[in-house]
């Protein structure tokens, strides 16, 4: 479990209200409904199983699958905070 200014970090809602809460642009990263990017970062779940991924141009490279939600919150917390 991942925790930041008391609030539980593992869900996809969970890391949106905290990005919001941490002033995140809405085009920095593709997560949730909320954030979105054209180029960048991003999550995907398909069918369960997660896949954080990086676009440019056009072209998409899965870096890393994971096999449920909170492992996916997880690895991505530490990643977004590594870029602060």
């Amino acid at each position: 479990m991942t925790k930041k200014n008391n609030l539980k970090i593992e869900t996809v809602a969970n890391l949106e209200r905290w990005m919001i809460e941490n002033n995140f642009q809405k085009n920095s990263f593709t997560i949730g409904d909320y954030f979105f990017t054209t180029e960048g970062f991003g999550l995907d779940n398909n069918g369960g199983i997660f896949s954080w991924f990086y676009t440019e141009r056009g072209e998409r490279e899965t870096i890393k699958y994971f096999r449920n939600e909170k492992e996916a919150i997880e690895y991505i917390f530490e990643q977004i905070n590594k870029k602060e």
